[in-house]
Formats: structure tokens, sequence, C-alpha cells
């Protein structure tokens, strides 16, 4: 059973991360074309400033998503540090429970704000689409965002502070280290 969630899991990962690839490439392509279409055509088309908008936010909803995979996220985990290492995984594992529902409402909020703007039938400026599907980009994102703390919960790979390395960097240099130091000018 572990291995098949495993399976599916870096299916989705690999599938989300090329989706996110092509999203960003996007954004930098069509971001270039404008500057090139404004600056050194001189006509300005006014429609690649919002593709690349909207694309970007597809991207991020997305990239949200592959940053639960990696446990790439910010957490606070002063409150875990505090209580003995042998209930780490617990609190992580309720950390986890609650990051599931709160992506899951966000994600159910997202799509019935998708259907309600589908009523009034409103569109974008420039390319003149519906703007409901601007919006869909929140429950794409934040769905697959709460399912991926499934595989995690069931399979018990949980991180706690003890996995995470907390050792602070060895390459940062001396004068900016002593600058960071608390009551040093």
């Amino acid at each position: 059973m572990r291995k098949i969630l495993q399976q599916i899991n870096n299916t989705l990962f690999e599938a989300e991360k090329a989706v996110c690839a092509a999203l960003l490439f996007t954004v930098l392509a069509v971001t270039l074309f404008g500057v090139f279409e404004r600056f050194i055509l001189r006509i300005g088309f006014g429609w690649s400033d919002e593709v690349a908008r909207y694309v970007n936010v597809y991207c991020v909803f997305l990239g949200a998503c592959l940053g639960v995979v990696k446990s790439a996220h910010v957490g606070v985990d002063v409150f875990v540090r505090i209580v003995p290492a042998r209930f780490h995984k617990v609190l992580g594992g309720i950390a986890y429970i609650f990051a599931a529902v709160f992506c899951a409402a966000i994600a159910w909020t997202g799509y019935s704000y998708f259907l309600r703007l589908q009523a009034p039938q409103q569109i974008s400026a420039a390319l003149q689409i519906p703007i409901c599907w601007v919006f869909f980009a929140i429950p794409l994102g934040c769905g697959p965002m709460a399912v991926q703390y499934l595989p995690r919960l069931l399979t018990g790979d949980i991180e706690t502070p003890d996995t995470v390395p907390s050792e602070p960097a060895t390459d940062v240099p001396d004068e900016l280290t002593t600058r960071l130091r608390p009551g040093t000018p």
C-alpha cells in the first residue's frame, strides 16, 4: 500500500513539476514579448500583462502543491520544540490534519466562488475571457494540496524538528554573521 501511494505521489509530483515549469516559461516568454512590443516596436497590445499575471496565478497555486510534497512551506515549530521528542510525530500529524482541512476549505470556498462568478459572465479587460477561469486556480491548487497531506499521514512520513536540519549555514561570511547577532551594531 505504501509503495503504491508513493508511486502515485511521485507521478503526480513529476506532472505538477512539468506543468509549473511550462507555466514559468510561459510567463517569461509573454513578459519578454510584452517588453519587446512596448519598447522596441512601440506597440502596446495590452494582453501580455494580463496573460503573464493570470498564468503566474496558476503557477503560484500549483507550485504551492509542490511545496507540500517537498515540505518546503514555512513552518513555526517553536511549540513542537518545547515538548518531548516522543510527541513530535503526533504534533506533526495534527498539524498536517489542520493543514489538509484548511486547504480543503480554501479549495471548497474557491470552487464556490468560481461557480458564483460564472453566472454574471464577467470578462477580463484585455483577453475577453470569463474571469471565473482566473479564480479556478484556487481550487485547482488547494484541492491537490489538501490531498497531498493524505499519503504523508497514512504512511507516517511526517516532518519533525528532528528530521529538519537546524544547523546554521557555514558558508555565510563572518562580517554578515556578526551583524546578525543580537547586540552587535
